[in-house]
């Protein structure tokens, strides 16, 4: 039987405001995004989007690995 992995690309604009809003409410995609079973994220990279997503992850797993 075969596994079917989730994966979540994380592609943007070249320059956002990286308002708080936008920080929080990008935080809860990826969550609900992990809660959905996605394990594998992809990101672009060359915007100001790209590393947020980047960076929301790479917290999250860091915070994952140490609980």
């Amino acid at each position: 039987m075969s596994t079917v992995e989730k994966t979540c690309s994380c592609f943007g604009h070249s320059h956002v405001d990286m308002t708080d809003e936008l920080k929080a409410r990008t935080r809860i995609e990826i969550d609900r995004a992990v809660e959905d079973g996605v394990r594998i994220f992809l990101f672009g990279g060359r915007s100001d989007f790209d590393d947020l997503c980047y960076d929301l992850v790479t917290e999250k797993r860091r915070s994952a690995t140490q609980n």
